[in-house]
């Protein structure tokens, strides 16, 4: 072994290990927010507690309990029907002890509420200092208190003209410049897989660069890709096929298959997704995350990736790795996040005029103007629109 191959080694070596410092850094601090989760205060759970125990104490509540004692069955038929209705909604819409927290801190009735202690919540969210309020919290604490008045058959205060107005003002007052992440094109793919995927890479920049270009292929949300299990995935002569189990369109959980062909070229998705599998020696019927964190090893060739943890990979580690590698060979990291793979996947195939029909079946998007958010369009296509009208 030459020198350079030495110290290429030695190199490999070293970025393996800071990678996985850094893993068992994310590692342990999200089991301290874990655990900080797990300590709440007593007055937190006392609200969350006490709003429970009102919703499901309305006149309609009490009527479904006093039929299901009639009733002859050996099962707790009103648990089975709270639970039928509560499943209607997203879990995180249904969670909102802060709100309880603070109409108890005042003393304002939260269930049900009235239209001026709302529009007071509200407000009081956009002027948190220490932790700015976005639309989406704003929205969340809205539909929340909303859902809360549903499940509990008591008339929602967010159904007042002048509650709406309210929170349109404080979005308003909230709503920054959208700033999409640039859709990142097959070329910085390419450089991706020749300067981090070649034969003798280190797993820990395998697993990045395979996410990356798999993400890409099959206009993958990165959640799709985080939840991947060795068990969603089919490999045949020429395809892959990916079972998506849930996703954000998929709200009944029925399920998705992704297909991805092989094309023979050295970035193909389904050869570095082989390779990939064979490196990190994940059984065929396994079901964990095939992408989760690494486990520390003497010795390069000894790292692997952490077990019997099945926890997926962290975002936010994630996309810091991903941006060193950008940067690596010479990209403006702040350009690019880890969406950019479905949009620069979906900008690819719009320009290159891929039926409509499969593209949006490709990306399970929902409505067209979903889809078509996604896609940045050529300068050539755009300048199309003018020369058409021969002037």
């Amino acid at each position: 072994m030459n020198e350079d191959d030495t110290s290429s080694q030695r190199r490999d070596e070293q970025i393996q290990r800071s990678e996985i410092v850094e893993e068992l850094k994310d590692f342990f601090n999200s089991k301290f927010n874990d655990l900080k989760k797990t300590v709440q205060t007593d007055s937190e759970w006392t609200a969350e507690a006490t709003r429970k125990k009102c919703m499901f104490k309305s006149h309609r509540w009490l009527e479904v309990e006093e039929m299901c004692d009639i009733l002859p069955s050996n099962q707790d038929l009103f648990s089975e029907v709270k639970d039928a209705v509560t499943s209607s909604k997203e879990q995180s819409t249904l969670r909102n002890y802060k709100y309880s927290k603070w109409c108890s801190q005042f003393g304002f009735s939260y269930l049900p509420a009235s239209p001026v202690t709302l529009a007071l919540y509200l407000v009081s969210l956009i002027q948190l200092e220490d932790k700015p309020c976005g639309k989406s919290k704003l929205n969340l604490a809205f539909y929340s208190v909303n859902n809360m008045h549903e499940l509990a058959c008591l008339e929602s205060p967010c159904k007042d003209k002048w509650l709406k107005l309210c929170l349109e003002g404080c979005l308003r007052k909230v709503s920054r410049p959208i700033e999409k992440k640039e859709p990142i094109s097959p070329e910085i793919l390419k450089q991706l897989v020749l300067k981090f995927a070649s034969e003798n890479c280190s797993l820990g920049n395998l697993r990045i660069v395979t996410l990356c270009v798999l993400s890409s292929a099959g206009f993958l949300r990165i959640s799709e890709a985080f939840n991947l299990k060795r068990s969603d995935i089919e490999l045949f002569d020429s395809y892959c096929s990916l079972y998506i189990e849930k996703s954000k369109t998929d709200v009944y959980r029925d399920g998705q298959h992704v297909v991805i062909a092989k094309t023979g070229n050295f970035s193909c998705p389904v050869s570095l997704l082989e390779r990939y599998l064979h490196s990190a020696r994940i059984p065929e019927h396994s079901t964990e995350h095939i992408f989760r964190p690494m486990q520390a090893g003497k010795h390069c060739r000894d790292c692997g990736l952490r077990t019997p943890l099945n926890k997926p990979l962290s975002y936010t580690r994630t996309r810091e790795i991903f941006k060193d590698m950008l940067t690596a060979i010479g990209i403006d990291a702040s350009r690019y996040g880890l969406h950019s793979f479905r949009s620069g996947a979906a900008t690819v195939s719009a320009n290159l005029n891929t039926t409509d029909r499969l593209w949006k079946r490709h990306g399970r998007w929902k409505n067209v103007s979903a889809k078509d958010g996604y896609v940045k369009d050529s300068i050539k296509k755009r300048l199309s629109v003018s020369l058409n009208l021969e002037l």
